[in-house]
């Protein structure tokens, strides 16, 4: 599954299978979040599939699909809020897991709770690199300080 445990409460993974689903469950996570559009490949569960899946566990599913070029605000911001929800265990996902950790980053950053070198030292211990998005980061670090 290429599980990383990037915050106390919050998992970061490569595309999830069925039985990812159940693991995550085990681990006691109850909100899912998927970042990777339907059909981005050939093979990959879609969000309806994740969604039966999850709710076989008692699990609920957000949907906040972005490609490196679709990426907004708006996005960073559902992420944010997705997140905040409560202190239960959650699990986002895309393709090789950048992308949700990206998203986890912007949107602390953006909030002001942490600085863009935290976000990015967070992120990199769990093996993904965000480095591309440091002048992002940095923006929002600023923008939040104003």
């Amino acid at each position: 599954m290429n599980l990383a445990t990037l915050t106390d409460d919050l998992y970061v993974a490569a595309q999830l299978q069925a039985a990812d689903v159940a693991e995550l469950a085990g681990l006691g996570v109850k909100h899912l979040i998927c970042n990777r559009p339907d059909n981005e490949e050939m093979g990959q569960l879609n969000l309806a599939d994740i969604e039966a899946i999850a709710a076989e566990h008692g699990m609920d599913v957000a949907y906040v699909p972005i490609t490196m070029n679709s990426l907004s605000m708006d996005d960073v911001e559902a992420f944010g809020a997705w997140y905040a929800q409560d202190a239960a265990p959650k699990a986002a996902y895309c393709r090789s897991g950048t992308r949700s950790s990206l998203l986890w980053a912007l949107s602390q950053v953006a909030a002001g709770k942490i600085s863009a070198a935290e976000a990015q030292a967070a992120v990199s211990k769990t093996g993904r690199d965000v480095s591309n998005a440091a002048g992002l980061l940095q923006q929002l670090e600023t923008q939040a300080k104003a």
